[in-house]
């Protein structure tokens, strides 16, 4: 069975997952069965459960009942119990980045959210954009986002906003139509050999952007320099022009070359005229190539968060909602379960929870709270 229309039982192992849940919502919303184990009970397999799924805690081949597909998550081996026995019964097996590409089919207009840093935040910025503008989109997100209670929302519209892991190339099997690479960094190297070999993945991402797709990249990023040369579809390229205490420079992307030597014009949306605002929050004009957009306020603090949001209103234009709309829309995003989430004072110092664990994350997640600190300090002491 190669359509998900052609299913009617998915049994998933590691059920649990973040991603995995999402994704089992996804089939349960469309009436299709549902089982999965998962080594311990948590919220996302309580919600399942009242859903109709039927979870299995623990693994063991028992719960491997004629299923038409098996779907694992990633941190399940092919030793595990349930995965053998659908080999031995020649149930179909395939992962859950196989999975998601195969609902993403489904949408006429999929969004893919890649980057080394910064995706579970635009994409939920993206999704509430759009969720908010009236587009009704369908929503995988990697954390629990409150405005659509918890990590997965269904809509019913052609679109579909999800994360994009380069991990193991899992973004290749997802059939996106507008792209976006937030930044590429060293990580994940269990996995890849050198940056370089992180660099070609990416390109492969791009490369498989249709024609009437559109790749949004980050024009400052020295890693992504030529990226916009293997896409086949339009760019919009995304840039902070003000200089900032510890920045690096502007990096200019170069726009591509037309089959007769001739260059293509990108599109570029910058920020410019940044100003730090109460919490943290920065507010920019947006440019539009050289039209204004006005001014945009941030609901949430880090200045690498305007890059962000950058990209959220990027796709956001793309898909229909006007600049107007946009600049009410976009201070009504307060953020995410962990990322830069406040949980209030503590002998006078601010409490903050944030999944951070890369040294650029932690760098960015340091330089936001120094600038929440200087915007309190201006305020408590006023000149």
């Amino acid at each position: 069975m190669s359509s998900l229309k052609e299913v009617a039982s998915v049994h998933m192992v590691g059920i649990g997952g973040i991603s995995m849940s999402g994704l089992a919502h996804i089939l349960l919303s469309r009436g299709i069965e549902v089982t999965g184990s998962d080594r311990s009970a948590s919220p996302l397999t309580r919600r399942l459960a009242k859903e109709g799924a039927l979870i299995y805690i623990g693994h063991d081949e028992a719960h491997v009942q004629n299923p038409d597909w098996l779907v694992y998550s990633a941190a399940i081996p092919p030793g595990n119990p349930e995965r053998r026995t659908a080999l031995e019964r020649g149930i179909p097996q395939m992962d859950r980045a196989a999975l998601l590409g195969k609902i993403m089919m489904d949408f006429q207009d999929s969004v893919s959210i890649s980057g080394s840093h910064g995706k579970t935040t635009t994409t939920a910025l993206l999704s509430m954009l759009l969720e908010w503008g009236g587009l009704d989109p369908t929503i995988l997100v990697g954390g629990e986002l409150d405005d659509i209670g918890g990590n997965v929302k269904v809509g019913n519209s052609p679109i579909l906003v999800t994360e994009a892991c380069e991990y193991q190339g899992s973004f290749l099997r997802f059939p996106a139509r507008i792209g976006v690479v937030l930044n590429i960094d060293l990580d994940h190297l269990d996995y890849f050999k050198d940056l370089a070999d992180i660099q070609a993945v990416f390109h492969q991402f791009v490369r498989q952007l249709p024609e009437n797709g559109l790749l949004v990249m980050t024009a400052t990023d020295v890693n992504s320099l030529g990226l916009e040369k293997s896409a086949a579809c339009p760019v919009t390229t995304l840039q902070i022009m003000d200089s900032y205490p510890g920045e690096s420079p502007l990096v200019e992307t170069q726009d591509r070359m037309d089959g007769k030597g001739q260059p293509e014009v990108l599109t570029r949306l910058t920020a410019h005229d940044l100003i730090p605002g109460p919490g943290g929050c920065w507010t920019f004009r947006l440019l539009q190539n050289q039209e204004d957009l006005g001014r945009f306020q941030l609901g949430i603090p880090g200045l690498h968060n305007v890059n962000n949001a950058l990209a959220a209103l990027a796709v956001a234009l793309e898909l229909g909602l006007p600049p107007e709309q946009l600049q009410l829309l976009l201070p009504r995003f307060k953020g995410i379960h962990r990322r830069f989430e406040h949980h209030g004072q503590w002998r006078g110092a601010m409490l903050i929870d944030d999944y951070a664990h890369h040294p650029a994350e932690i760098t960015a997640t340091l330089k936001a709270s120094r600038t929440v600190l200087e915007e309190q300090n201006k305020v408590a002491n006023p000149r």
